[in-house]
């Protein structure tokens, strides 16, 4: 295995036979920044248990996904009751268009390539929850309102900041026909009800998800592909917030996320690099989390990870303790 990308919060290792190996870390990431000075221990491990029991789940649903197995650091494939941050999946293509002053050149994707991800980062959303971009760009929208079914959006997935599409800009952005087009939103429509129902078995409210999806074979068949966990995930328990939006909240009202707003809209007019601006112009980086924020935020992915497990095989991968009961009560 050779490392390929380092990620925020996720690591990358390519194989010679066109399988990946994902390395989920316990590094954590708000607001496209990248790693926060924080380390989450065992967020990895609980990221990449959800991870795999989302797919399999999902998998019993009919959903086409890369997910292979949870393996441990030399790749070898673990038991049912094991646990590892190591997650073998088939390997894809990462095609990054070539940024051209403030835009970026997709071109490469009107040649219709196979086997490699598409270019979007796919958002569907149950309702319009506090803190919600869906509550500044649509005001008619009140706080907490829930959709009978789920609304599905794009924003680009390979540039610096990612940034909202229409349905017209991601088709053609992506070079998608009618047919591949219709085959991405019904697919994920279908994923964003399976897994409300899932979630439903945890009593955990489901408000919207990011998912990535890739071009399969030469029918460009679309399929999941990433992971699935908290971090991609919006949702609340007993009317708490759970997942990254808890982060979210801890650092909405700084100083840093105040000069990284204002950087990300300088980096727009201007070119350049959102957070060297911020860095070098605002002289703001995040501040460590204090420390009940601290565990609270590491308890969380643990307690998560633990219920869907129960919901799934009966069994707590992390202790019988844990629980989302237990975090509400500890920290909410």
């Amino acid at each position: 295995m050779t490392r390929m990308y380092e990620g925020s919060s996720k690591n990358v290792h390519i194989s010679k036979d066109k399988t990946a190996l994902f390395e989920f870390t316990d590094r954590y990431s708000v607001f496209d920044w990248g790693a926060m000075p924080d380390l989450l221990p065992q967020k990895g491990m609980a990221l990449a248990h959800m991870g795999a029991t989302f797919f399999k789940l999902l998998e019993k649903k009919g959903i086409s996904h890369h997910f292979i197995s949870l393996v441990d650091a030399e790749g070898e494939t673990l038991g049912a009751d094991q646990v590892s941050r190591f997650m073998k999946v088939e390997a894809v293509d990462v095609h990054r268009p070539a940024r051209v002053g403030t835009n970026y050149d997709y071109s490469f994707y009107q040649t219709k390539p196979t086997d490699c991800l598409i270019p979007l980062e796919v958002i569907f959303r149950w309702g319009a929850p506090a803190g919600s971009s869906l509550l500044k760009r649509h005001p008619n929208l009140k706080e907490n309102e829930r959709f009978s079914q789920p609304m599905v959006e794009f924003t680009t997935k390979l540039e610096e900041e990612d940034r909202f599409l229409t349905a017209d800009e991601a088709r053609a952005m992506a070079a998608l026909s009618t047919e591949e087009f219709n085959d991405l939103v019904n697919s994920t429509r279908d994923v964003a009800m399976q897994l409300k129902d899932v979630l439903s078995l945890m009593h955990v409210e489901l408000w919207d998800g990011k998912l990535e999806w890739a071009f399969a074979g030469t029918e460009r068949k679309v399929k999941l592909v990433d992971a699935i966990g908290l971090d991609e995930l919006r949702v609340s328990f007993q009317g708490h917030a759970l997942s990254k939006e808890f982060l979210r909240q801890h650092y909405r009202e700084s100083a840093w996320n105040t000069a990284l707003s204002e950087s990300k809209r300088i980096a727009r007019r201007e070119g350049g690099d959102f957070k060297e601006i911020c860095l070098e112009r605002f002289h703001q980086r995040p501040l460590p989390l204090p420390l009940s924020v601290r565990q609270a935020a590491e308890t969380l992915y643990l307690c998560f990870a633990n219920d869907l497990a129960r919901a799934y095989t009966g069994k707590a991968p992390f202790g019988d303790t844990l629980n989302l009961a237990h975090w509400v009560r500890e920290f909410a």
